[in-house]
């Protein structure tokens, strides 16, 4: 029977209130009472940018999850349709606390929208994907996704619950501030909006992190200056509990008129009910044409924050700032390549008790970038 979309999202939205009302948290990657010494790089693998899983060419690898209870992983690309339909991939990891041996991709799963189709590209038109982010769902089993949108075709930034096929399950509403605005002056700037989410430590609430500042919030990072970012909590109808505002770094390098040059919030990890890990991502081209990634990767805490929810236009001075703690440089530690780091999540434990982590980093399907993965132990 045909069904029009008022009535899917009428559906979308009544599956989302069972997850939220009836579902029994269930346990997820997240390790209990992590206490952070330090983060030790245990070792990387690259893959090849022509790589291929049947006939699907992978890259793009904006996010990564690890389902500790069926020991599967999952990696989302950022292809806007326009190489293959909008996907994520399943895929293998094989490492140790002295070795990381081995990535294998084992498929590719098409996304599909609420009306069954896959995800148009540009010259088709409708709703355009750029997935940023992916995690699996400690409550439901399903999938959640996240797009940017594009400011230029005013599509405002989403999320999206899938079954493990792709089917289309669910989608909340966003709080308002998350709507694009094509005049430039409020809501999420193009390319630099959804780019970090995670469940809470019992799955009940969603956190969303934006990239870089919303236009009202002012200017993005220079070279001289760091920028705020906010950082929020829904719940599974889309209801804002809480936001906070993460302060970015400056660009960690001197940027050139001409030259491409940005910085931003690529990724968050939910540790509990007040911590999180996030991966600050700097891409700064030189006066000779060369670009160079800078990644760290931060301790922050939410508490004392200001809740800025009620503040439409962030004015400096009126808010108390998430605080944050260097865990790791990339550059510094040895990472080589660093690759354009876009993914993190838990992965198992190791044969030594410790936690670890794996990074990813987008590759922009060019063969002079790197499909790169980390494995990091949290050394206690």
């Amino acid at each position: 029977m045909h069904r029009t979309p008022s009535v899917l999202l009428a559906v979308a939205a009544l599956l989302l209130v069972q997850f939220s009302v009836l579902a029994q948290p269930a346990p997820d990657a997240t390790p209990e009472g992590v206490a952070f010494g330090e983060l030790r790089l245990i070792g990387s693998q690259v893959l090849p940018g022509d790589l291929l899983v049947g006939e699907i060419l992978v890259g793009g690898l904006s996010g990564i999850d690890y389902d500790p209870q069926t020991d599967t992983w999952i990696a989302v690309s950022d292809d806007r349709s326009d190489i293959h339909p909008a996907r994520f991939y399943t895929l293998h990891l094989t490492y140790s606390s002295g070795s990381f041996d081995d990535v294998t991709i084992d498929g590719a799963v098409t996304l599909l929208q609420p009306n069954g189709l896959p995800y148009p590209n540009a010259a088709a038109g409708g709703t355009i994907p750029d997935f940023e982010t992916i995690r699996f769902d400690p409550v439901s089993g399903l999938i959640w996704y996240g797009s940017e949108g594009t400011v230029t075709r005013s599509l405002s930034p989403f999320l999206a619950a899938a079954a493990l096929d792709g089917r289309f399950v669910a989608m909340p509403s966003l709080p308002g501030m998350f709507d694009v605005d094509p005049a430039r002056i409020t809501g999420p700037r193009d390319n630099y909006s959804l780019e970090g989410f995670d469940f809470s430590a019992d799955g009940t609430t969603l956190w969303i992190g934006m990239e870089a500042p919303l236009y009202q919030d002012g200017p993005p990072p220079t070279d001289e200056a760091g920028a705020p970012v906010r950082l929020t909590i829904i719940d599974r109808t889309g209801t804002l509990l809480n936001q906070v505002v993460y302060e970015l770094d400056a660009i960690p390098a001197q940027t050139y008129e001409g030259r491409f040059f940005d910085t931003g919030l690529s990724e968050i990890l939910v540790v509990d009910e007040t911590r999180l890990l996030t991966v600050e991502r700097s891409t700064v081209e030189d006066d000779t044409g060369l670009f160079t990634n800078y990644i760290r990767i931060y301790e922050i805490d939410i508490t004392g924050a200001t809740n800025v929810a009620g503040q439409t236009w962030l004015v400096p001075g009126s808010y108390t700032p998430v605080t944050k703690r260097l865990l790791l440089d990339l550059g510094t530690a040895g990472a080589d390549p660093v690759g354009n780091i876009e993914g993190i999540t838990w992965g198992p434990v190791l044969d030594n008790g410790n936690s670890s982590l794996i990074l990813v980093s987008d590759n922009n399907f060019s063969m002079s970038q790197f499909m790169v993965f980390h494995a990091i132990e949290v050394v206690t």
